[in-house]
């Protein structure tokens, strides 16, 4: 099993779940959504090597090779890299992500007056897409 680090173990489980298929390269995964190939986070690389952030011409190089028609670049850092440098002579925008995690579950509380939870249906999405449009 993959050792991750909580927000990733998360996403990973969902794509998952959700059809999407992940190959595990030993310093990086690869996450492939067949069917929704344009889904930028579901078709993209996670660096699981920390000690590899640093080479932004080798990641890229990676990614283009796994995903040769993509108009975009998504690569996932387990870590900030400290030299930024072969990142950004790419025009490659490094955006940090804060995430909370906790290591206990939630405290319960009882729904406050006037709301219910239920399982979302096939009609409930066709609503939503239909606000959309």
């Amino acid at each position: 099993m993959r050792d991750l680090q909580p927000d990733w173990a998360t996403d990973v489980a969902i794509l998952e779940l959700t059809g999407s298929t992940v190959t595990d390269h030993g310093d990086h995964l690869v996450v492939r959504t067949p069917d929704n190939p344009d889904y930028h986070w579901g078709n993209c690389l996670l660096v699981t090597d920390a000690s590899a952030v640093d080479d932004g011409a080798r990641w890229e190089a990676r990614f283009t090779e796994e995903f040769p028609s993509s108009h975009w670049l998504a690569v996932g850092l387990p870590a900030l890299p400290t030299d930024t440098d072969s990142w950004t002579v790419r025009a490659i925008e490094l955006e940090p992500l804060e995430v909370l995690t906790t290591r206990s579950q939630p405290r319960s509380a009882p729904l406050a007056d006037g709301y219910t939870v239920r399982e979302l249906t096939p009609d409930d999405f066709e609503t939503m897409v239909q606000r959309e449009l």
